[in-house]
C-alpha cells in the first residue's frame, strides 16, 4: 500500500499573527446524506465569524436540496421535507454565503469533516 501524500498549507502572512487578530469563519452543514459524491444535498448552512473569541457575525439558512430527505437524516437533524419546502435552493443563496465568508486571504475557514 502506498503511503498517503501529506498536504501542507502554503506559508501565509498569518504565521506570526496573534490569533486574537485573526477572523475565523466556523462552518456547519446539514445534508441529505454522507457525501456529495453520492448525490447528497445541503439542507442547512450555519456559520459564524469569530475574532478575538467574540462572535462578530452569523449566517444561517435552510436550503431546499431539491431531493428527498431520508428518514435517518430527519431523525438525526430534525430537518424534513416540510421544513425545507419553502427554503431557497443552494444556487439562490450561494453568492450571499460566499460574500459572508469574505476573502479567503483575510479569514480562516474552520469546518468539521470537510476534506
Amino acid at each position: 500500500m502506498a503511503a498517503k501524500e501529506q498536504r501542507t498549507a502554503p506559508a501565509t502572512k498569518r504565521r506570526d499573527q496573534d490569533l486574537r487578530d485573526v477572523t475565523f469563519v466556523v462552518l456547519d452543514l446539514e445534508t441529505t446524506g454522507a457525501s456529495p459524491t453520492v448525490g447528497a444535498g445541503i439542507t442547512e448552512i450555519g456559520a459564524i465569524k469569530v475574532k478575538g473569541g467574540e462572535k462578530i457575525a452569523e449566517f444561517e439558512t435552510l436550503i431546499n436540496p431539491m431531493m428527498p430527505i431520508p428518514e435517518f437524516i430527519t431523525d438525526l437533524t430534525g430537518i424534513d421535507e416540510f421544513t425545507i419546502a419553502d427554503a431557497p435552493p443552494l444556487e439562490d443563496i450561494f453568492h450571499d454565503f460566499m460574500a459572508f465568508c469574505g476573502n479567503p486571504d483575510e479569514h480562516v475557514l474552520v469546518a468539521h469533516n470537510a476534506p
